[in-house]
């Protein structure tokens, strides 16, 4: 029996330090904020949303609806994108969890979540985060 006692100590200590992370949704006033980086970042934007699903706190969509600026280069898109994805850093500072964001346009946008014109373009944000935060690493 007293052979039992250490094992079954350690593995409840060890079973008492694993914590689940915890992550944090992004709040209203930070999608404010975001949003009204966005309108600076692509001029002249008709509609646009910030789309984070309830318990997917490591990842965040950026919808933009706009004729013009659907119709821009990849690589301007990309250009685009990595200025949002600064942006988010800069609003929800170092100690945020996002692992994953998308820019994502369509020509116009409804309610939906998803269109079937849209263009995604993924924004490096483990690059981001170590460019912007090098300490966090």
């Amino acid at each position: 029996m007293k052979k039992l006692i250490l094992p079954v100590a350690i593995a409840l200590m060890a079973i008492a330090s694993c914590k689940e992370t915890e992550y944090k949704k992004i709040e209203m006033s930070q999608v404010d904020q975001l949003q009204d980086s966005v309108t600076h970042i692509i001029a002249g934007v008709a509609t646009y949303h910030v789309i984070q699903k309830e318990g997917e706190y490591t990842s965040v969509k950026i919808m933009i609806g706009d004729a013009e600026f659907y119709a821009v280069t990849p690589e301007a898109k990309q250009q685009a994108a990595n200025r949002v994805g600064l942006a988010l850093l800069r609003i929800l500072g170092p100690d945020n969890n996002i692992k994953k964001a998308t820019l994502s346009v369509t020509k116009s946008m409804g309610s939906e979540d998803t269109h079937e014109d849209e263009i995604k373009t993924e924004i490096d944000m483990d690059a981001l985060n170590k460019a912007t935060f090098p300490a966090k690493q």
